[in-house]
This record gives C-alpha cells, sequence and structure tokens, in this order.
C-alpha cells in the first residue's frame, strides 16, 4: 500500500512539471471564433475587432450587398458599443460549432444564439455563421464571414 502511495505521489509530482500540450489549430481558431463573438455581440470592441480580422475582409451580413473592409465593422462596433442601456444583459452561445482545417485556413461554421435580457424579459435571436480565418505571418485573421438570422418555419395551421 505505501509503496503504491509513494509511486501516485512521485507520478503526481511529474506530471504537475510536465508541459500542457499545445492547443490544436482547430481549437486555437475555435476559441479565437468565441472571443470575437464576445467582442461583436456582448462586450463591443473595435480595437479587438482590429486586432484580429484583415483590414480586406469580405462580409455578407444580410441582403442584398457584399461589404468589403474593416472599415463598416469598425464603425458599427463603435456605435454599439455607446448604445448598450444600463442594466442590459447580454449572452452569447456558438452552437455546434465545426472547424475545418484546410492548410492555412480554416472554416467555422455555427449557430449563434444572442440573448438580451432586459427588464427581466428574454429575447433571443439566432444566427447561422461561417468564418473563414487565414493565418498570416503566424497569426490567425478573420478574412470573411457570412451571417443569417435564423427563419423558423411558421406553426402548423398558421400558413
Amino acid at each position: 500500500m505505501k509503496i503504491r502511495l509513494v509511486a501516485l505521489l512521485l507520478l503526481a509530482l511529474v506530471t504537475a512539471g510536465a508541459a500542457a500540450p499545445s492547443p490544436s489549430p482547430e481549437e486555437v481558431v475555435l476559441a479565437l471564433t468565441r472571443d470575437l463573438l464576445e467582442h461583436i455581440y456582448v462586450q463591443p470592441s473595435a480595437e479587438f475587432y482590429a486586432a484580429h480580422v484583415d483590414p480586406d475582409v469580405t462580409a455578407y451580413e444580410g441582403p442584398p450587398l457584399r461589404v468589403d473592409g474593416i472599415g463598416y465593422h469598425l464603425f458599427a462596433l463603435r456605435q454599439a458599443a455607446r448604445e448598450i442601456p444600463p442594466g442590459e444583459e447580454r449572452y452569447f452561445e456558438l452552437l455546434n460549432p465545426k472547424v475545418q482545417l484546410l492548410g492555412e485556413a480554416a472554416v467555422v461554421t455555427g449557430t449563434t444564439r444572442l440573448t438580451v435580457v432586459r427588464d427581466g424579459a428574454f429575447t433571443h435571436t439566432f444566427l447561422q455563421e461561417t468564418r473563414v480565418w487565414a493565418r498570416r505571418d503566424g497569426r490567425w485573421r478573420l478574412v470573411h464571414f457570412h451571417k443569417s438570422p435564423v427563419r423558423w418555419p411558421a406553426p402548423i395551421g398558421s400558413r
């Protein structure tokens, strides 16, 4: 019994000093995506966005046109940061994310659930999102995204 206890203690000491395994590229991109969404939907930050998004980013955020470049998004984030009412709480969750690594690029898809709590009332919005990342100079940068609101089918009998 004593020998097993000593062996377990030695094993614990040895593994405690061991370096944690490096995260995979998929884990890094997924964490970046979650951080970016946090700084878009919950705590809007143009500074965070500019640090992680390519200046030539392209986006489809709704019909009908593509938005080219980071300028509009920085403007919108600065506005959004000023317009959060006091006492409003915001949450987001990336549901069923999937990361596809394609060499020096990665595609993240999933459904984002946005929850806003205002005066005790919950409002949920769902968005289907695709985020495309490219590794440039050793850093992942967002180069394209597409998001569309989820349109739930109308209840039976209401059509």
